[in-house]
């Protein structure tokens, strides 16, 4: 049962427990108002027939005085008394809780008291035209033997009414007890269930606390590495929510014990350091490869690990996405020997502050392979170079018959021997930029270049390949201005629009344009092709990478290479996007001045 169903049993048992009390009481209340107004109604009615026969005794009296001896304010006493009477009479049979013995009983005395009025208001009447003593004498017999008789009998009937009700006014009085007693209990049974309502809920709300209080422990517990309480037994949701909170950390142990695995046993050095560089720990292999203590952590700073502060500025910048990661660098050790490496950054929260996590791989024996990687390539250049080139003047010698005749077989291969002596020349001379890219000998002449004079010339440059394939060039305007050697620039452009040339059937359109996004000017250039499969578009400015296999014959596949080395020296890179059958577009990003 879920606290959703044991708040509402529980409240819904608390309501049916108050609505059946008061009910209960209300009823009973309610018959003893009842019973409370019967007996009022008692009350009165005995007080009225005492007052009735009261009344009719001193009316009778005031008359008798009247027509004896007219004593003054007789008759004016005796015409409120007789009107008295009637409105007592009146207000008697006007009472709702009158019984159906009451309301004959009241009738009846209601005829004689209305006979007896209405008689002595005639003696009344009759003594005004009365004058010797024999008419008083009759009035005074008509009185005592006519009058007086129906008084008796009005007396005995209303003797007999009050009676009645003296007697129903004793039973009365043991509900009128009953009706305070209920009074006392409905009072003290609203409070009563105040308090049990009160501690029911307080109990049924620190069970809850005391549930909940386990779980905020055993956060705490967890926090501190400390033994969980066990899983509090139940379906309500605080049990769910405690059984939750054990899977998870259980979990997050196993994925913290895997993490701490990983970062110990990694075969790379590991650093973490917070926002304000400052060390927070190493794993094995950055102890080993930086010759660094545990107990140095401390007292160590970042940029302590770096050889240069420009080493140090590029960490910090690739740490926040400033540069592109990974990036190489120079690390100094404990003893201060340096060494290359090749570092990766990324940011994350721990404890709601930014943490620094670096990976550092020494490229030492990686550096120095390309460093005799390099020198053999310039090696072989150059020693491929210069016979080639005497040998290239050679056959041409040959082509044109300088040295004797050729058959017209001989100079279709000598045209072939002279095409593959140029290709390899081309490659040759591509593989020695290359070397002096990466090792940093080749020196960018670096000046203000505008972006329009150098698209120009670019353009000029393939104007003749794009005539032969009926090719239109358009160059978009841009007035951008960015710090470069605009030979190498020029270069690099140039290679994207043989490419476009190249792979555009004839008629098409290439374009060149330039935009500014952010601090960086865009160029790019754009063609209507065959485009590059989604597969090779990510290769494409890999060295000796072809899209197609019947590409090699078309060019040594250094070009694009040649290209992303150039854009990288400049602070830059080169990307591409394309659509297979819809064409290509291919991006040099520079830094605007």
């Amino acid at each position: 049962m879920n606290l959703f169903q044991k708040c509402f049993l529980f409240l819904f048992t608390i309501l049916v427990f108050q609505l059946t009390v008061v009910a209960g009481l209300g009823l009973a209340l309610a018959r003893a108002e009842e019973n409370a107004d019967r007996a009022g109604y008692s009350s009165r009615a005995v007080a009225s027939c005492q007052q009735l026969t009261q009344n009719f005794f001193v009316a009778s009296h005031c008359l008798l005085m009247l027509v004896a001896t007219n004593a003054p304010g007789s008759e004016d006493r005796f015409n409120d008394l007789c009107t008295g009477l009637e409105q007592e009479v009146s207000q008697l049979q006007g009472e709702k809780h009158a019984s159906v013995q009451d309301k004959q009983e009241l009738e009846h005395i209601g005829e004689i008291v209305t006979y007896l009025v209405a008689e002595m208001k005639t003696v009344r009447d009759d003594y005004h035209h009365k004058q010797s003593p024999s008419d008083i004498f009759r009035t005074l017999k008509f009185i005592r033997f006519e009058v007086n008789p129906h008084l008796r009998d009005l007396n005995e009937i209303m003797d007999k009414f009050a009676a009645r009700h003296k007697n129903m006014q004793k039973g009365f009085a043991g509900e009128r007890q009953l009706r305070n007693l209920l009074r006392m209990f409905v009072f003290s049974a609203f409070f009563l269930n105040i308090l049990t309502t009160a501690a029911i809920v307080i109990g049924f709300g620190r069970g809850i606390n005391a549930r909940i209080a386990l779980i905020a422990d055993n956060f705490t517990r967890y926090a501190k590495q400390e033994p969980l309480h066990p899983v509090q037994e139940g379906r309500d949701e605080i049990s769910l929510l405690d059984g939750k909170f054990h899977v998870l950390s259980r979990a997050l142990d196993e994925a913290t014990a895997k993490d701490k695995a990983i970062f110990t046993n990694l075969p790379m050095a590991l650093i973490t350091c917070d926002a304000s560089n400052q060390i927070e720990g190493l794993n094995p292999c950055a102890h080993s490869l930086l010759q660094r203590t545990a107990d140095e952590l401390n007292s160590l700073n970042l940029s302590d690990f770096f050889a240069t502060p420009h080493d140090f500025k590029q960490a910090t910048d690739t740490a926040e996405g400033k540069r592109p990661s990974p990036c190489r660098v120079r690390c100094r050790r404990a003893d201060s020997t340096t060494f290359p490496a090749e570092l990766s950054c990324s940011q994350f929260l721990h404890e709601g502050q930014v943490r620094t996590l670096l990976a550092l791989v020494d490229v030492s024996d990686r550096e120095k392979i390309d460093q005799l990687r390099q020198e053999f390539v310039s090696i072989v250049s150059h020693d491929i170079r210069t016979p080639m080139a005497s040998l290239k003047i050679f056959l041409g010698l040959l082509e044109d018959g300088l040295l004797g005749q050729i058959t017209d077989k001989g100079k279709k291969q000598l045209a072939v021997a002279k095409n593959e002596a140029s290709r390899l020349i081309r490659l040759t001379a591509d593989l020695l930029d290359i070397a002096r890219l990466e090792t940093g000998n080749m020196k960018l002449q670096k000046i203000e270049c505008e972006l329009d004079v150098v698209m120009v010339q670019s353009l000029d440059a393939v104007q003749q390949s794009a005539e032969a394939k009926n090719i239109t060039l358009n160059c978009e305007p841009s007035n951008l201005r960015v710090p470069a050697d605009p030979d190498r620039i020029i270069q690099v452009l140039v290679n994207f629009l043989s490419n476009a040339i190249k792979y555009s059937p004839e008629g098409k359109q290439v374009s060149i344009a330039a935009t500014k996004d952010n601090d960086f000017a865009c160029i790019s250039v754009t063609d209507q092709g065959r485009g590059i499969p989604a597969d090779q578009l990510n290769y494409v400015f890999e060295r000796f990478r072809q899209v197609r296999d019947d590409d090699s014959s078309k060019g040594s596949g250094l070009g694009l290479a040649i290209c992303r080395l150039i854009a990288e020296a400049h602070g830059g890179t080169t990307s591409a996007t394309s659509t297979e059958g819809e064409g290509s577009r291919f991006w040099l990003k520079l830094p605007v001045c």
